[in-house]
């Protein structure tokens, strides 16, 4: 494309964007709306197709200050979207305490000022109100840091920080969280029930990854500005994941959800990997139709035959939305989008007409729609449809309130002209990474140190040729039990003046204990749960600790990402009394000869260790007012 023609074609998509989004923009909140209640989710992915075009400008040579105008939108937006979590900070407050709707962040708020709003009771859209928003949170997080990764600068204060610390507190559990989706209608019965739903947990998992170890003021600013991501919280959400799918949920075989869970924006799962080439064929296969997909089976959203007076469905209505849901030819936007990440040419030429004839006859053209929200079978054809007969008319329908999808046909028309590059739009690398994670699946060695709680124990040792340490031949590394590290976590993200406190009280799983932790200038190791004698009474019996330590180890061995973990197997005297000594040698012998039912061990000393282990930094510099009671009063 010549230098002129694509700067003559980029100005014709900003005055698309003029037309279809700025004019949803409040000009005091920055948010996305209606005029009267603005929308989270609109508002980011507007967010997400302004930035889009942005990109695109960085290679116009004269583009009269468009690229600045365009990123000051994207910040605007963003930072909207951010005040108004802010003024939802007692509610984050509550729900780290108790999950349960009246607690959830709110999903719409006033266009104008952003804070939460009354919302009209004849306006059906808006009846998710008091739906969890586990889904939206993970689409923001996974944005800013995407934007951030960029270098848009959106977050500037460090009650921004502690509020963006907390939204991650906020979704961690969402694995063990049911929800009411993306589309807030929670189980496919829409009867008021909420389920774990593939699409959330993939969301936050992904959001999560993104997110974890980002510095929000920048890469050149200290380390209390980065963000502290619970290992065992990704890992257990990643799981929870992958034994959901191919299903979305329960009550729902597939979901349109999830072509964006999997794909762009969220790449949860690498697309070599089996489970996401069954969960998308899946989609393909129930969900298509000639206009786009439907959301999921029996969906009523839209249909001619649905009582929009109604929240929920009675049991007998689901079988009235058979055969005549509405197709969404968004999700044809994404499935393009999704093909030029991946390079499949035959999906490319698959999915490029499909989703290019729902476009106006003449994009910019001001009397028609850039693009339909969905398609909708008419009254009159219904029992046609329901017959499964050919030529069933439907019909196009915009609706104002659906900026989100206006704006993944932006991002996806851009790509697919050769605007941008999947690259440009994922500078976190999230697909690649990804990738590169299942490629690489975990086997690793345990790094394995002894420590004995005092000297005769460890003498006692010694005469067994078993080599260990005491805490104080340790210094200045400090050991602590995982209880104490609640306390330096709790410490992190706590804001006094907005009234957040911080990480829940919320236990320290063994990925977590197997990390290097940098505090306050002092090194800390932590030993795993299990052994902790006052908080867990297992640690008193030998066989059953025998065995959970091996539970334990086989996990790291699996689920452990980065170099090999550490594992701190604490002796205690008790262990070593005349009717445990066998068992507890023989493993302790098992760990010398570097296996151990199939685990590869490595002992050594703690020192060596760490000295080539990476070291997580958690500053407490903007936090704690007594910096060094949590030091001393654990040594």
């Amino acid at each position: 494309m010549k230098s002129s023609s694509r700067e003559s074609r980029l100005h014709e998509y900003y005055e698309l964007i003029c037309e279809e989004l700025f004019s949803s923009i409040s000009p005091c909140s920055g948010l996305v709306g209606d005029g009267k209640v603005a929308f989270i989710r609109d508002s980011i992915y507007s967010a997400a197709a302004i930035w889009t075009l942005s990109i695109a400008y960085k290679s116009v040579s004269t583009d009269n200050g468009i690229q600045f105008e365009l990123e000051q939108k994207v910040i605007k937006i963003m930072r909207g979207v951010l005040t108004s979590f802010m003024y939802q900070a007692e509610r984050i407050e509550d729900y780290k305490r108790d999950p349960c709707p009246s607690h959830a962040i709110r999903a719409y708020f006033d266009w104008t000022t952003g804070q939460e709003c009354a919302i009209p009771a004849d306006v059906r859209s808006y009846n998710s109100q008091h739906h969890l928003q586990l889904h939206a949170v993970a689409l923001f997080l996974n944005y800013l840091a995407q934007m951030i990764k960029a270098k848009l600068k959106i977050v500037l204060t460090t009650s921004e920080i502690s509020l963006v610390q907390n939204l991650v507190y906020y979704i961690e559990r969402s694995y063990r969280t049911p929800d009411f989706g993306i589309w807030g209608r929670g189980s496919r019965h829409n009867n008021g029930s909420s389920e774990l739903s593939a699409s959330t947990v993939g969301a936050v998992k992904s959001a999560l990854f993104a997110i974890d170890g980002m510095n929000l003021l920048g890469p050149d600013c200290a380390s209390w500005s980065s963000i502290y991501v619970d290992r065992d919280a990704f890992s257990r959400n990643r799981r929870t994941l992958e034994e959901i799918l191919p299903k979305e949920s329960k009550s729902k075989s597939t979901d349109s959800a999830l072509i964006s869970t999997l794909s762009y924006p969220f790449f949860s799962i690498a697309n070599s990997s089996t489970i996401y080439q069954e969960s998308m064929q899946k989609v393909r296969v129930e969900l298509e139709r000639s206009n786009g997909y439907i959301r999921y089976s029996k969906d009523g959203l839209g249909t001619c035959v649905e009582d929009e007076t109604k929240g929920h469905y009675e049991p007998h209505e689901l079988r009235n939305f058979d055969k005549i849901e509405c197709q969404w030819p968004v999700f044809d936007a994404q499935m393009l989008i999704a093909s030029h990440f991946t390079g499949n040419r035959a999906d490319l030429d698959y999915f490029r007409p499909r989703f290019r004839r729902h476009l106006g006859s003449t994009i910019f053209n001001k009397d028609s729609v850039f693009f339909p929200t969905f398609y909708y079978v008419e009254e009159g054809s219904i029992n046609d449809a329901r017959d499964c007969k050919s030529g069933v008319k439907m019909t196009a329908k915009l609706l104002k309130n659906h900026q989100w999808v206006q704006s993944m046909a932006v991002i996806a028309v851009l790509l697919d002209d050769g605007f941008i590059r999947p690259c440009d739009i994922d500078p976190l690398r999230t697909f690649d990474r990804v990738l590169d994670e299942f490629s690489h699946q975990a086997d690793n060695e345990i790094r394995v140190s002894l420590i004995s709680e005092n000297s005769k124990l460890r003498t006692m040792l010694s005469t067994f040729a078993v080599e260990s340490e005491t805490p104080q031949q340790l210094e200045p590394i400090v050991v602590w039990p995982t209880q104490e590290l609640q306390k330096a976590f709790a410490l992190i993200g706590e804001d006094r003046a907005m009234g957040l406190s911080g990480r829940p009280k919320r236990p320290i799983g063994v990925l977590g204990s197997s990390c290097v932790y940098r505090i306050m200038g002092r090194t800390i190791v932590t030993y795993p749960l299990v052994f902790d004698v006052s908080d867990f009474y297992i640690s008193s019996d030998t066989d059953t600790l025998i065995e959970n330590v091996w539970y334990s180890l086989d996990f790291l061995r699996h689920h452990h990402k980065g170099k090999d973990p550490i594992f701190l197997f604490v002796l205690r005297e008790e262990l070593f009394k005349e009717r445990c000594l066998g068992a507890i040698l023989e493993v302790l012998a098992c760990f010398r000869r570097g296996n151990w039912r199939g685990i590869r061990i490595r002992l050594g000393r703690l020192n060596s260790f760490v000295v080539n282990s990476p070291h997580r930094p958690l500053s407490l510099d903007h936090s704690l007012q007594d910096k060094n009671s949590l030091i001393l009063g654990s040594e």
